[in-house]
């Protein structure tokens, strides 16, 4: 069997349990009678020997390589071992998109939802997404999210909810119809591709033309890849050719996928790269410039401090140098020529924690900072900071965090352990010893600012600014005090008019954000300088650009989550 494949063999030693437990619909996606290499089942795959003895062995001989991937994710995918372990692993996942009209939708719902929460049980999906209903538009887009057999499946379901309601609105259904959005890709569009998928079905295919592209609402927002494959027939053959297209798809899917998650020395989400746009650098680069300028004061206010010690200065000269240091009524050092905000910026040290592509250092350059003091590193956070690894010195810890899993949660730990070093935050070993006041700028969604998580880091920030001031007022920030909560902690929220637009390294994903996304800002170490860097941005402001909110609360009002 091995020469006869050229060595593309692959054995499956699998318990009893996990093959009993195969569908015949798996087997049949697997099996064709054709052995045609590319146009052999629903995976481009072809099954010579398929063993359900004692053993449990199962042998499979597939051509190409690439397809041997797509059968042991299908077979694999089918035992249900992924949804009892939580999440099913990204390399089988995908989704599956089709146009059904809006006459036709409703059903799919079902009153209240009910119709497409059963599809989703009895299917074992992810998720079953219907668009919006818009007026001047006669079709909807239902999106299938899981693993491949599950998609088969809830693709099952939705067919006979079709059928049933054409039947009952007297539409014709013997030849049965359906619009597919798939990837634009010549191994699922392309012409050799749809002739091997119409060999092995008794269907009609038809690419529809390729629309124009949506304008983008930002430069760097990606366009849609995608196409709209018609296929006609009998129900039954439609049906088959729906399953081994899901196949195809989900081979091309998963190798991509191989290559995507090569990049990252560390366990990622392929939802978590959506890369920060440039114009939400542009929103806050006065705050970069006013944080180079504190710091930059800081640095002459410090060695003129040891000047004067090292010249014999009196102890009085020295209180007045250190009151000035600690940003107390702080005043220009006129005897020192300040640098301009331009040449401050480029002194800056910026830290991001979190690697995507390393495009934040270039679009970060381009607003005038330097790109060697930008820290972003193609590292796994968590465990630099379990091994003390983190950069010993930066200005500004500047981010966009993954939006998925608790990863908000754990920054906030860090940054609670580095400013509350005897705090105790979970799961995060932060910076001990004295509390070193970084300025933050988080990029996060606007309604994470009613969180409970948030809401308590806000808290434990603000009694340790109140303590580390010798405020006695410490123990007097009641709890339903929300609106003062922020301004106690030294936070305050940029908000843009108009939602940011994130682009995928694999132009995937929406055009549009979805939800409102924020800038959290903090950290600074007085007062004084926080209301610098608020000030700062009342230019943009005045332009209509973005919005300064003092409370989750405004920011509620003002309709942003």
């Amino acid at each position: 069997l091995s020469a006869q494949c050229r060595g593309r063999v692959l054995v499956l030693v699998l318990g009893q349990a996990t093959i009993n437990h195969i569908p015949s619909r798996i087997i049949f996606l697997l099996e064709s009678p054709d052995s045609g290499g590319e146009r052999a089942g629903g995976v481009g795959a072809t099954t010579r020997s398929l063993a359900r003895g004692p053993s449990g062995l199962a042998l499979l001989s597939l051509s190409p390589f690439s397809s041997l991937l797509s059968a042991a994710c299908v077979l694999f995918g089918s035992s249900g071992h992924a949804h009892k372990c939580g999440a099913a692993s990204p390399l089988r996942t995908m989704s599956l998109s089709l146009l059904v009209s809006s006459q036709l939708a409703p059903p799919i719902i079902g009153p209240h939802g009910s119709a497409v929460r059963r599809i989703v049980a009895s299917s074992g999906a992810s998720s079953v997404h219907l668009s919006n209903q818009e007026p001047s538009v006669r079709e909807r887009r239902v999106t299938i999210r899981g693993e491949t057999p599950a998609i088969c499946r809830a693709f099952d379901l939705i067919a006979e909810v079709l059928h049933s309601e054409c039947a009952r609105l007297g539409i014709s259904d013997r030849v049965r119809e359906f619009r597919l959005v798939v990837p634009e890709a010549t191994s699922i569009v392309g012409g050799a591709a749809l002739a091997a998928l119409t060999a092995t079905s008794a269907v009609t295919l038809e690419l529809e033309p390729k629309a124009d592209a949506p304008a983008p609402r930002e430069r760097d927002a990606p366009a849609p890849r995608e196409r709209v494959l018609m296929i006609r027939g009998e129900i039954a053959d439609v049906t088959s050719a729906v399953h081994r297209l899901i196949g195809r798809v989900m081979g091309r899917h998963e190798q991509r996928l191989c290559d995507f998650f090569a990049q990252w020395p560390f366990t990622t989400d392929y939802n978590d790269h959506f890369s920060t746009p440039r114009s939400a650098y542009t929103d806050i680069v006065l705050l970069l410039e006013v944080t180079a300028m504190q710091v930059q004061r800081r640095c002459v206010r410090t060695n003129a401090m040891l000047s004067k010690r090292q010249a014999g200065a009196t102890s009085q000269e020295d209180a007045v140098l250190h009151k000035r240091r600690r940003g107390a009524n702080a005043v220009p050092d006129i005897s020192v020529s300040s640098p301009t905000p331009a040449d401050a910026l480029k002194e800056l040290i910026i830290w991001d924690p979190y690697y995507c592509d390393g495009s934040m250092v270039t679009d970060l350059a381009t607003l005038g900072c330097c790109a060697e003091r930008i820290i972003n590193r193609n590292r796994d956070f968590y465990a630099d900071i379990a091994n003390g690894e983190t950069p010993d010195e930066y200005h500004v810890l500047l981010t966009n965090p993954p939006y998925s899993g608790d990863h908000k949660q754990n920054l906030l730990d860090f940054l609670c352990n580095r400013y509350i070093p005897n705090s105790s935050c979970s799961n995060a070993a932060g910076a001990k010893g004295a509390a070193k006041h970084v300025p933050f700028l988080l990029l996060m969604p606007t309604w994470l600012s009613d969180k409970d998580y948030w809401r308590t880091f806000l808290k434990r920030l603000a009694a340790s600014k109140a303590e580390e001031e010798g405020d006695a007022r410490k123990e007097c920030i009641p709890a339903h005090n929300e609106d003062g909560l922020e301004r106690a902690a030294g936070v305050f929220y940029v908000a843009p008019r108009e939602r940011y637009s994130f682009r995928h390294p694999q132009a995937t994903g929406h055009v549009n954000s979805p939800f409102h996304t924020i800038w959290y800002c903090g950290g600074w170490r007085t007062e004084e300088e926080r209301r610098q860097a608020s000030r700062a941005l009342r230019k943009s402001r005045y332009q209509g650009r973005l919005e300064v909110f003092r409370s989750a609360r405004m920011l509620k009002r003002r309709g942003y989550f």
